[in-house]
């Protein structure tokens, strides 16, 4: 599966959570920061651009970094990818 599909199945199938990564995704006022999900980070460089990346706990419990595998969106195709999965899982 990849990250975005992974992103989605993860993050985006409770209500509440689709709430605030769309507000985050669209707010004027943020203009930087990050949405710590369940599993995923999106990090917003700007208005526009964003870094998706996986952060987990190992069986230590040490916080695992995937930035390395991070993968860049533009807002547009993140809002699309994210309506058209939400549209097609219709449980919300």
């Amino acid at each position: 599966m990849d990250m975005i599909k992974d992103f989605l199945y993860s993050e985006m199938s409770i209500e509440e959570l689709y709430k605030k990564v769309i507000f985050f995704i669209n707010s004027d006022e943020i203009q930087k920061g990050e949405f710590e999900g369940n599993q995923y980070i999106l990090k917003k460089i700007d208005k526009e651009n964003f870094i998706l990346y996986a952060e987990y706990e190992d069986k230590e419990g040490v916080v695992k970094d995937m930035s390395g595998t991070a993968q860049f969106i533009h807002k547009d195709k993140l809002i699309e990818i994210i309506e058209k999965y939400r549209k097609e899982n219709e449980e919300f």
